[in-house]
């Protein structure tokens, strides 16, 4: 009896043993049972199941959405096996791209720095997409002519004048150079050369403490040794400047204007100046002496210069043409000189170098208000009045 139940025990490992081999090894022969995507099936060898089954899709796609401007279609297609409703996606064509109006309407106004910007719509059909460009460039500014002190002077820095922009709704400024440094002020100094003092003590004006500060005994209005009238003080002194051999730097404090114009009214040259080039010209206060050498380098018979030049008051043969800052602070104190209208050259040109030959011209200063012009004719007649700096 013992081995008998052994031999079943036996008999029933191998038959396990078999089974589990024959399940791991076995190539699976399916009892097709299902009759839509869902259902399992069976292996008839092992009883091993599967759930998965491939969906049965024709190859054809249907658009369901069409492209529009800037999105791709869709194409669809569905399983076709009775009871399964799996659907698939995919792109399908391509965005077709806007096809924008040629009639472009300006959507935003060019201010005075800014350009405009012109917009036009897509023509297609449910379409909102829009193209934009540049449109009408910035105006620039129209600054009044009415100037504002915005910056009083002090002893030994100039003022600040303000103008601001007329256009409505604009808050742009220009501004420039106002009243000069008015100097220290002291009850008693020492005379160190024409005009120019040493102060003695402490400087009497509010918020200025100097010691023994430089001071100038002339005024604007006063005559100066030229016989002209002053119309410019620096206590801090000024270069007059020379890039040639007609005279040497020099420290000025003053600039004198002559007392009149020159008895005709003048031309700046009378040479073609379209290819010519004044590299050291300058604006700058103290550069107008040189800018009249540099000038009768090119053209020795510029008549506004040369006269300039050879003017003589009171025995002093530096007087000269003077830049445009120069002329601006002439214009300043035109009152003096009993000067209401009327242009009057300078001794500033333009262009100062090759690439902007194009815009060459002299400038002119309008005594009627503060403007400055450029005049590519330089042939023409206008006021020409001489100054010294000292």
């Amino acid at each position: 009896m013992k081995n008998i139940k052994f031999l079943i025990i036996i008999y029933f490992t191998v038959v396990i043993c078999f089974l589990f081999s024959a399940c791991r090894n076995c190539d699976h022969l399916w009892k097709l049972t299902y009759i839509d995507c869902k259902q399992s099936k069976i292996c008839t060898v092992c009883g091993a199941t599967d759930n998965s089954r491939e969906h049965n899709f024709i190859d054809n796609w249907i658009q369901t959405a069409v492209p529009a401007c800037t999105t791709f279609g869709i194409d669809t297609r569905t399983c076709t096996r009775t009871g399964c409703y799996k659907i698939e996606t995919r792109v399908g064509a391509n965005a077709l791209g806007h096809t924008f109006d040629t009639n472009w309407i300006q959507s935003t106004a060019p201010t005075c720095t800014t350009n405009g910007i012109e917009t036009v719509n897509c023509t297609v059909l449910g379409c909102n997409g829009t193209n934009t460009r540049t449109g009408e460039a910035a105006h620039g500014h129209t600054f009044d002519t009415n100037w504002i002190q915005t910056t009083a002077p002090t002893c030994t820095t100039n003022g600040i004048e303000t103008v601001n922009c007329t256009v409505l709704g604009c808050n742009g400024t220009n501004t420039r150079t106002g009243e000069a440094a008015i100097g220290h002020l002291y009850y008693d100094w020492i005379e160190i050369r024409q005009g120019v003092g040493t102060g003695i003590g402490t400087c009497q004006r509010n918020n200025c403490e100097v010691i023994d500060g430089l001071i100038l005994t002339l005024e604007i209005g006063d005559t100066g040794p030229g016989g002209g009238i002053i119309f410019y003080t620096n206590p801090n002194g000024f270069s007059v400047t020379s890039t040639t051999t007609a005279f040497t730097t020099y420290i000025a404090y003053y600039l004198e204007a002559a007392p009149t114009d020159m008895p005709t009214t003048l031309s700046w040259s009378l040479q073609n100046i379209y290819n010519i080039i004044i590299p050291s010209i300058s604006s700058i206060i103290g550069t107008g002496r040189n800018n009249t050498e540099l000038i009768l380098v090119i053209d020795s018979d510029a008549p506004a210069a040369l006269e300039c030049k050879k003017f003589n008051n009171n025995g002093l043969y530096d007087w000269f043409l003077p830049n445009l800052n120069e002329l601006r602070e002439l214009y300043r104190q035109r009152m003096l000189f009993g000067i209401s209208s009327g242009y009057y050259w300078s001794s500033h040109f333009s262009p100062i170098s090759w690439e902007d030959l194009r815009f060459s011209t002299a400038w002119v200063q309008d005594f009627e208000n503060s403007n400055w012009y450029s005049v590519s004719d330089v042939s023409k007649d206008y006021f020409v009045r001489s100054i010294r700096a000292f």
